[in-house]
């Protein structure tokens, strides 16, 4: 597992999904004004906020992966209408209140921490389409190796353009 933000950021320079011109991160007052909004984030999340909260090169392609800091708004306001969904036909999602959507594919089966102080958190996954929530990860860091490693797989193979960021 990857565990801080240099080490992510060597394994992406080292496997060739960026350059050290296509990370960019979120800046303290950024990831300040996240948690004002959302509550408190792990210290492992901020990191990678602080690394790679902009663009990571081919990391993911941002049409199918939301996991950049500008589109955590539009994920967590769609999970939590997902969740309301859920409520309103009689379903108990089991989203706890301080849940903060991190990622979604294609807005789909969105990606949740738990805010609150702590260095690190489990991440779960919301499946959508039957309300269940499932432990995807013990730790955020495993959530973004998932990522790095399927970039990995996927440049091995030849596939993925120069810059998967496209917003």
């Amino acid at each position: 597992m990857i565990g801080s933000a240099a080490r992510l950021r060597e394994r992406l320079i080292g496997s060739n999904i960026a350059r050290p011109e296509d990370i960019a991160g979120c800046p303290p007052d950024e990831i300040a004004g996240i948690e004002a909004r959302y509550g408190v984030l792990p210290a492992s999340y901020r990191e990678i906020l602080s690394l790679v909260g902009h663009r990571a090169g081919r990391l993911v392609d941002d049409r199918e992966f939301w996991i950049y800091a500008d589109q955590l708004e539009a994920v967590n306001r769609e999970a939590k209408e997902m969740v309301a969904c859920c409520a309103e036909d009689g379903q108990e999602s089991g989203v706890p209140t301080n849940a903060f959507f991190i990622s979604a594919r294609y807005g789909e089966n969105p990606c949740y921490l738990l805010t609150g102080k702590a260095d690190d958190s489990a991440v779960h996954i919301f499946k959508s389409d039957d309300c269940r929530v499932e432990l995807v990860h013990l730790s955020v860091w495993g959530w973004i190796d998932d990522f790095v490693r399927d970039a990995e797989h996927f440049i091995g193979l030849g596939l993925g353009g120069a810059n998967a960021r496209c917003g």
